[in-house]
């Protein structure tokens, strides 16, 4: 099965509202590309958008590995509130909770026990949405 079949409906929805679509790189979930920065995006490391989003498309689909939360950092995100949207790491290591793209941020490792494994620095800052972080099946902790 390709790409384009396993998320046909998400594709079609999106495209209704006149808008592209793009993978989120971290959970590979089809969304709308207007409600996240283009580093969340699988595209963006292969060039050309559009071009990317066609070989994608054609591409097989391929189950990706399940991600999963501790109990602790999901309540944390509930703790967040709504006005954050994204959790990122620098390449020190250090969490970060950003409220509108990357403008308005704090440092969480400083104030708070959080873990967050998933979110990794891979050559440049990467980026969670806290929207998809709390998508991920809950476990009592990390292995």
């Amino acid at each position: 099965m390709k790409n384009k079949e396993k998320f046909a409906t998400e594709i079609v929805e999106i495209a209704c509202k006149g808008h592209d679509f793009r993978v989120d790189k971290n959970t590979n979930e089809v969304a709308d590309c207007c409600d996240a920065p283009c580093t969340a995006c699988l595209f963006l490391e292969m060039g050309d958008c559009d071009k990317a989003r066609r070989e994608w498309a054609e591409s097989e689909y391929i189950e990706k590995s399940v991600i999963v939360i501790s109990k602790k950092d999901r309540v944390f995100l509930e703790y967040l509130g709504e006005e954050f949207k994204y959790i990122g790491r620098h390449r020190d290591g250090t969490l970060f909770a950003y409220k509108d793209g990357l403008t308005n941020w704090f440092s969480l490792n400083c104030r708070f026990d959080v873990d967050f494994p998933m979110v990794k620095w891979e050559g440049n800052e990467e980026i969670w949405s806290i929207e998809d972080l709390k998508k991920l099946e809950v476990v009592d902790s990390y292995e």
